[in-house]
């Protein structure tokens, strides 16, 4: 399994804009842009996705994530992560030991692209980019319902791990 958070922001960054030259239209930028932590994994064997909410990306909720992922998983566990702090935090570093069903493999450190997980996020965020109700419970609505629509096939293809 391949695990990775994001943020989902409120108002995500203006990507681009066609405008007529000299009839630019003024862009609102808030003083307080909300986000919430999306944490999630990709089975790579079957293309199935698991992600739950939350607040922020911490070591106490990243393995409080991963007890989720073992609780619906059976047999041994292998987690292929990036080096975020909070997850080579001694906290979660010494919660991991004691797992006898949970190996895991680190990516090398600031090298995101490794992380195939990191495709999927692009896919989903480009895909509720435009989603125009901005409340972050209907913000997750919406990633949920991107990730929903998706085959085992589309997801193994989106993250680079299918050959058609």
């Amino acid at each position: 399994m391949f695990e990775d958070e994001t943020e989902i922001k409120r108002f995500p960054p203006l990507r681009r804009m066609w405008q007529p030259v000299g009839q630019q239209r003024a862009v609102d930028v808030p003083s307080k842009n909300e986000d919430f932590a999306f944490y999630g994994v990709v089975d790579v064997l079957e293309g199935g996705v698991f992600t739950e909410r939350y607040p922020k990306e911490i070591s106490e909720l990243a393995f409080s994530f991963l007890e989720s992922v073992l609780a619906r998983t059976t047999g041994r566990v292998l987690l292929v992560w990036d080096q975020a702090r909070w997850h080579t935090s001694g906290m979660v570093t010494e919660w991991i030991e004691k797992q006898d069903r949970l190996e895991v493999l680190l990516l090398p450190p600031r090298a995101p692209e490794m992380g195939p997980i990191e495709d999927l996020w692009r896919e989903m965020k480009r895909a509720v980019a435009a989603c125009l109700e901005r409340s972050l419970d209907r913000l997750e609505e919406a990633c949920l319902q991107f990730l929903d629509q998706q085959t085992p096939d589309d997801i193994l293809r989106i993250i680079g791990l299918s050959a058609v």
